[in-house]
């Protein structure tokens, strides 16, 4: 009878450890099965090409811009390059200020040295206002003939690069009208861009002042 009991324990225990082997398997599968599953991964976006980059660089244009040329005693122009904004106040912005800061080695820039320009105006008469720094009247050499030709490589400028869009430029100091630049030639009223070829002809001036 006590063997009989003993086997009795010793099946129990066998059942039990089958038991718990059989549940421990289960619990393994499962978990490699919700848990330890590589998921499949989508491949990267291709990379952008320049052409999407909505601040990629502009191209470059050619521009031109006009300098006094001491043999031939009289204004030329040469070409440049710039990659010029969408937006036509900054385009005229960036080629002024071009004319301003460059100059080529055997020509004479005829704008004062210092000159910045302040801002440009457009109004709905194509006129562009250009607004310069009171260097271009102070440290201007002064005489007709040298302020004719500052004028005039303004105007030139922007006849060449803007013919299209504007007719007349208004020359300001430091935000006002001026009669002249340093006393001999009109600059009260806007200048037209359609007879700048004219030198003299386009301009009133006073060579006694």
């Amino acid at each position: 009878m006590a063997n009989n009991t003993k086997r009795g324990k010793l099946r129990s225990k066998l059942y039990l450890g089958v038991a718990l082997i059989i549940v421990l398997s289960l619990g393994i599968a499962a978990a490699f099965f919700f848990f330890d599953r590589t998921e499949a991964v989508p491949p990267p976006p291709p990379l952008p090409t320049a052409a999407s980059f909505p601040h990629a660089a502009p191209p470059l244009q050619s521009i031109k811009l006009f300098f006094f040329h001491p043999e031939s005693v009289n204004l030329v122009d040469i070409t440049w390059e710039l990659r010029l904004s969408n937006d036509k106040i900054e385009r005229i912005k960036q080629v002024i200020t071009t004319l301003l800061e460059e100059s080529p080695p055997t020509l004479v820039n005829t704008i004062p040295r210092g000159t910045q320009l302040n801002e440009v105006y457009l109004d709905e008469n194509s006129t562009a206002y250009l607004d310069f720094t009171g260097a271009l009247s102070a440290t201007h050499m002064g005489g007709t003939t040298a302020e004719l030709l500052t004028i005039q490589a303004i105007l030139k400028t922007v006849q060449a690069n803007f013919g299209n869009d504007i007719r007349y430029v208004q020359i300001l100091i430091e935000g006002q009208e001026v009669d002249t630049i340093t006393g001999h030639v009109d600059i009260s009223k806007p200048l037209s861009l359609a007879a700048s070829h004219q030198d003299k002809q386009v301009l009133s001036i006073d060579d006694e002042q």
